[in-house]
């Protein structure tokens, strides 16, 4: 910052010319006042940058969790879709096979064994 320099530089001008003056003078105290003047307005400058950097990294930190909190979210969309996507063709081909199975005489033919198959495959929605 070109005013914290400006603020620097004079400060240690300030600083130079305080150790040129007689020791107790009024005019060595009026030049301390300025120099301690000039320094607390550095320092509040610098907590002010500090504060300024910490509030910087903080929203980048929480725009960076954000962005991994919604890549996560996507993963788990999909894996839940897959999921659901799969049993359904799990139920789809479990049936077809059964048809085709009872079909072609392989299945049992008895009224008990077709209602044991059928409570088996019965989708409750």
């Amino acid at each position: 910052m070109e005013i914290k320099t400006t603020l620097v530089e004079e400060f240690n001008t300030q600083i130079k010319e305080v150790g040129k003056l007689e020791v107790g003078s009024e005019k060595q105290k009026i030049a301390t006042e300025c120099a301690t003047k000039l320094a607390d307005r550095i320092i509040e400058i610098e907590k002010l940058e500090n504060s300024r950097d910490l509030e910087v990294n903080k929203q980048e930190i929480d725009l960076n969790l954000k962005i991994e909190e919604l890549k996560t979210d996507r993963r788990d969309k999909w894996v839940k879709n897959g999921i659901a996507i799969g049993s359904l063709v799990f139920a789809v081909g479990t049936a077809i096979v059964t048809t085709k199975f009872e079909l072609s005489g392989g299945m049992h033919t008895t009224e008990a064994g077709k209602g044991s198959i059928r409570k088996l495959l019965s989708f409750k929605i």
